[in-house]
């Protein structure tokens, strides 16, 4: 009779959600509108060593992992980096943006920013700045 031989890859279970890093994020007020400004975070050390992160998604809110400013968003492409669509936001109010991490086990971690706050202030205009090339003080 016949014999025959199947080889396969180790099997990997995934039991653990990735690994959460650190995720840092700034305002960026719109041009000339300052009741609407848009957080720009980027992230590092988030990975899952198992099955790697399939999704990144991000919420912001006025608490840690609260969506009630911008609902959580899927983002299209793994980033380590994203920017917000311009939000209204309250000036000397605390935002905080969470990132969520789905591996490819399906489980899902989180981390949420330090709290954001929009200077909210139109710049001062101290006259006309003069740029002088080449010139050592």
């Amino acid at each position: 009779g016949g014999e025959s031989v199947a080889v396969s890859n180790p099997l990997v279970v995934d039991t653990s959600p990735p690994v959460m890093g650190e995720i840092t994020c700034s305002t960026l007020n719109t041009e000339h509108d300052y009741s609407s400004a848009v957080l720009s975070c980027q992230w590092t050390g988030v990975y899952d060593p198992e099955s790697t992160v399939a999704t990144f998604s991000i919420a912001v809110g006025t608490a840690p992992a609260d969506q009630s400013v911008m609902s959580k968003t899927t983002l299209a492409e793994r980033l380590l980096y994203y920017q917000t669509p311009p939000l209204e936001l309250l000036p000397q109010q605390p935002y905080y943006v969470t990132l969520f991490a789905l591996n490819g086990a399906g489980l899902e971690n989180l981390i949420t920013s330090e709290p954001v706050f929009v200077d909210s202030t139109a710049p001062i205009n101290e006259g006309p700045l003069f740029v002088v090339p080449n010139y050592v003080s």
